[in-house]
């Protein structure tokens, strides 16, 4: 048998909780830039560029995107350029930051479904690194559905993910 846990009061729970999530959405949100998503989005227009650095704007537009719909146009480009060019580092990223602008959307399945397409590449690929940061982000979706237990089990995965 182990130690007994040890149980915190509600409110300490509760708050532990939320400042978790405002944390992760901090962190995951710091690069949004509507000046810096215009500037970026002129330069994917002008288009002639290789493909490999398409796949590298398309995807700083979308992180830098404040407004969702326009992150996931983006993303859906990223998504389909990316599986023709046989990049799964960018299928990746591509739906990592699709599942963000769902979950600022208010689209919380279908932002965890994203993620879940993310952990098969990030799983297939062995980049652990991946896969913590996604669970990360699936754990705060748990969180804003009161889904305490997948809440608390993706966040303890991300941490042994990323020792």
């Amino acid at each position: 048998m182990g130690r007994p846990q040890k149980r915190y009061p509600l409110w300490v729970r509760k708050a532990c909780l939320l400042a978790g999530f405002v944390i992760i959405c901090h962190t995951s949100l710091p690069g949004q830039n509507q000046s810096l998503a215009d500037s970026l989005e002129v330069l994917y227009d002008r288009g002639g560029m290789p493909a490999a650095d398409e796949l590298v704007l398309l995807s700083k537009i979308a992180a830098a995107q404040p407004n969702p719909d326009t992150s996931l146009y983006y993303c859906n480009i990223l998504l389909q350029k990316a599986e023709e060019q046989g990049s799964d580092a960018y299928r990746y990223q591509g739906f990592l930051l699709k599942g963000n602008a769902l979950t600022l959307k208010g689209d919380l399945s279908q932002a965890l479904e994203s993620f879940f397409k993310g952990v098969e590449i990030a799983s297939q690929e062995e980049r652990q690194d991946h896969l913590g940061e996604i669970y990360i982000a699936m754990a705060g979706v748990y969180s804003a559905m009161g889904n305490r237990a997948n809440t608390v089990e993706y966040y303890k995965s991300a941490i042994a993910k990323n020792r």
